[in-house]
């Protein structure tokens, strides 16, 4: 697992403010807070785990330091909106099963190296089935599933019967 993968989101948060001097803008003209009016503004749960976050942040390497600045510049200038999808999609993979955050990574991985044509199918067809009752979706979904279970031997044969059975219907 990367050194990305480890970090937990404090340590962007800490990042952002020790690092980046970022801070979120107020909607007043006042004067920026001073770092010690930042620092009293947190929780002292939330101060044990900046300071947590800082520690492990020291011990990265330089690389992994740059790349993390990279991301938080990147972050920084994403709009709101983009910011609350990925955190509340960040949520939602917490609040999944360890097995199930593991295989989606690993899905992810596979996800990313197809090609983007197939990926495009690959949701049209999962936001098809998303249109369909759930009654029809089930039906097919199982149909899908009996499908897999068949030898490859067995689905050569109902496609040659289907494609004879589909010619027959033009000639007519």
């Amino acid at each position: 697992m990367t050194t990305q993968h480890r970090l937990r989101p404090m340590v962007a948060l800490a990042c952002t403010i020790v690092l980046c001097g970022a801070w979120p803008a107020s909607s007043s003209q006042q004067a920026s807070p001073s770092p010690e009016e930042r620092w009293e503004a947190f929780s002292p749960e939330q101060r044990s785990r900046l300071r947590d976050a800082y520690e492990r942040w020291k011990s990265l390497p330089p690389e992994d330091q740059a790349r993390l600045r990279r991301n938080l510049q990147r972050w920084n200038g994403m709009p709101g909106e983009e910011r609350d999808r990925i955190i509340a999609a960040k949520k939602r993979i917490d609040a999944m099963s360890a097995a199930r955050r593991r295989a989606l990574l690993q899905n992810w991985v596979r996800w990313r190296a197809l090609p983007e044509a197939r990926r495009a199918t690959i949701v049209r067809t999962w936001q098809q089935l998303s249109a369909m009752p759930s009654d029809e979706r089930a039906r097919f979904l199982d149909d899908l599933r009996r499908w897999k279970e068949l030898s490859p031997a067995e689905r050569r044969r109902l496609r040659r019967l289907w494609h004879e059975t589909i010619r027959r219907g033009r000639r007519r």
